[in-house]
């Protein structure tokens, strides 16, 4: 059994206490590693009152995708800041397995030097974020050599209706390849949050 927390890089807890203020809040949120993005969902307000995740990130023409990782044969999942580009696995692994995965249903899976998308579902349930580090919930890690180019859309969706909807579009190029100072890093994670910039929410008024 592998601890799930273990593999969460410094990075990804730095960079998620910096957006603790705005944890009653769903947020998207990112961290930066090895050259490449960590995407999280912190679902705040509705934890417990959404059942489906969809992701999609796509790469802007001409960059791709590199270092792709469709899951193979590799012994367990992978965490979130590795040089790759991969979709998370610990959102439907089993937690008895794995502490720390929600063993969601998974279907639409793609990974290709221009996409990565899927939808995860709760069969029968809901999905939470808060017992999760810090409450963000790892989705994707993608990476691009050159620098970055692409546009993200993640939706938490209940019973068929979409209740909180983020879209971010091409981050900011953190100060360099390695691993930023503690300073920088508090910088770039509150970033993050206006990089949510277009947001449709509804009001929490979903059947729990």
């Amino acid at each position: 059994m592998r601890n799930y927390r273990s593999l969460i890089p410094p990075l990804a807890l730095l960079a998620a206490c910096t957006l603790a203020s705005a944890a009653s809040a769903a947020s998207m949120a990112l961290t930066y590693q090895n050259n490449a993005y960590a995407i999280y969902l912190n679902a705040g307000e509705y934890n417990g009152a959404f059942d489906t995740i969809y992701f999609q990130v796509k790469a802007t023409p001409p960059a791709v995708f590199e270092n792709l990782n469709t899951w193979g044969d590799e012994a367990f999942p992978r965490p979130p800041g590795l040089p790759s580009t991969y979709p998370s696995r610990f959102l439907n692994e089993d937690p008895l397995d794995y502490p720390g995965a929600l063993a969601l249903t998974m279907i639409g899976r793609v990974v290709t030097p221009q996409e990565v998308a899927f939808t995860a579902g709760k069969l029968g349930g809901t999905i939470s974020t808060a017992d999760q580090p810090y409450g963000y919930l790892f989705l994707a890690n993608v990476y691009q050599s050159g620098p970055p180019s692409w546009t993200a859309t993640l939706q938490m969706i209940s019973a068929g209706t979409i209740v909180q909807e983020f879209h971010l579009v091409t981050p900011p190029t953190p100060p360099g390849p390695q691993l930023p100072e503690p300073a920088s890093v508090a910088l770039f994670g509150l970033g993050s949050l206006a990089l949510s910039a277009i947001v449709r929410r509804r009001p929490p008024s979903i059947a729990r």
